[in-house]
């Protein structure tokens, strides 16, 4: 009886580690199976010296190797600044007609138009802008530039977004061209651009250009 126990204890502890093998070698099966493409056979890995300045991804027709990769500009916003310039940011009245005005704009292919009512001051027309639930994507500013004269403050457009193609553009012309300020104080041919819209742009040591937003 003691032989027949001690025997029945080793079978059940090696029933034990075969239910372990059994266990292990389904989850080989469900791993085999779902690797039942080359994608997902051959994974590639890729790692950055820099992650802030560039990651990047590899599939499976990926070859093994060493990329340097050179900076030719980074991607910026655009930033368009009234030229002309006003006497002061919140008293002299950007409209001061009696009625409604406008000032018409628009960013990366959508027109808005911000009616100015009468009184509104340059403080008042940044504000119009920032707070308009149809603003595409820009912030407007004001700056002092320092000059001491009786215009040295300029109203800044900037897109929140960055890439070439994301300009910043007053509109002149009908159905709602801009007509707030004296005669076209604040028309497009006013407005200078401080920085440009462009796309970052990089290349590795024996590649072509590549841009990107």
């Amino acid at each position: 009886v003691d032989q027949l126990e001690a025997r029945q204890s080793t079978l059940r502890s090696q029933l034990t580690d075969w239910g372990s093998i059994e266990t292990k070698l389904n989850a080989l099966k469900t791993a085999a199976q779902n690797a039942d493409e080359l994608d997902e056979f051959l994974v590639k890995s890729i790692s950055s010296s820099d992650a802030d300045v560039l990651t990047a991804s590899a599939d499976s027709s990926a070859i093994t190797g060493t990329h340097g990769i050179i900076v030719n500009q980074l991607a910026t916003n655009n930033i368009h600044v009234h030229d002309l310039g006003w006497a002061d940011d919140n008293s002299a009245a950007v409209n001061s007609t009696g009625s409604d005005r406008y000032f018409s704009y628009d960013f990366d292919g959508t027109t808005v138009t911000v009616t100015v009512p009468t009184g509104a001051t340059l403080l008042g027309l940044v504000n119009l802008i920032n707070r308009d639930e149809d603003n595409p994507g820009v912030t407007a500013s004001i700056i002092n530039d320092g000059s001491g004269s009786s215009a040295d403050y300029h109203l800044v457009l900037s897109g929140n977004e960055s890439g070439a193609g994301k300009d910043i553009n007053v509109i002149n012309t009908d159905p709602n061209p801009t007509t707030i300020g004296t005669g076209n104080a604040f028309r497009e041919t006013n407005w200078v651009d401080s920085q440009t819209a462009q796309n970052a742009e990089i290349r590795n040591f024996i590649e072509e250009a590549i841009t990107a937003a």
